[in-house]
């Protein structure tokens, strides 16, 4: 309904993922940055 705000159904659900969702999107940012130099380290020393 238009005006009425709905509380999520499961507050603690809904952080979890979040949080998880933030700890996936860091690990990532650390395993391509760590490919990233590796593959730079690679190339210049060819």
């Amino acid at each position: 309904m238009i005006g009425m705000e709905s509380s999520p159904v499961n507050p603690i659900l809904q952080w979890s993922l979040r949080i998880i969702g933030f700890v996936a999107t860091v690990a990532v940012s650390f395993y391509l940055t760590h490919v990233a130099r590796k593959a730079l380290e690679d190339d210049l020393n060819v």
